[in-house]
C-alpha cells in the first residue's frame, strides 16, 4: 500500500499486507475476511559490508516440503511439526529419518 504522496517503483510501500491464515493476535483491519491479514512496515537496517543503512521488509525465505515429497531425500536440517494426528507413529519415521546430522 502506498500513501498518496509515495511514486510506486520508486519508493518503498508504506506496508505490505500478509495473510497469515493461523494468526491469532489482534485483527489490524475490521473486516472479519481480513481477521489474518497482517500488514508488515519497512524497516532499517545498518550493512557492514559499506556502512550504510537500508530500507527494507523483515521477511526470511522459507521453503516446505511433504513428509511423502521427502521421502528418499537427505536433508542437512529439518525442522518437523508432528502434531497430535492418530497417524503419527505410521509418518514419524518417514520424517525423523530424513537428516545427515542429528542435534538434540
Amino acid at each position: 500500500m502506498y500513501l498518496e504522496c509515495q511514486v510506486p517503483n520508486k519508493d518503498l510501500p508504506a506496508f505490505i499486507v500478509v495473510d497469515c491464515p493461523n494468526y491469532v493476535g489482534p485483527a489490524f483491519f475490521p473486516e472479519e475476511e481480513k481477521r489474518t491479514w497482517v500488514p508488515l512496515v519497512p524497516s532499517k537496517f545498518h550493512d557492514d559490508t559499506f556502512a550504510e543503512y537500508r530500507r527494507g521488509y523483515a521477511m526470511r525465505l522459507a521453503y516446505a516440503m511433504t513428509i511423502h515429497k521427502s521421502q528418499g531425500e537427505s536433508l542437512e536440517m529439518i525442522c518437523v511439526d508432528i502434531g497430535n494426528s492418530y497417524r503419527i507413529n505410521a509418518v514419524s519415521y518417514t520424517h525423523l529419518t530424513r537428516p545427515t546430522i542429528y542435534s538434540v
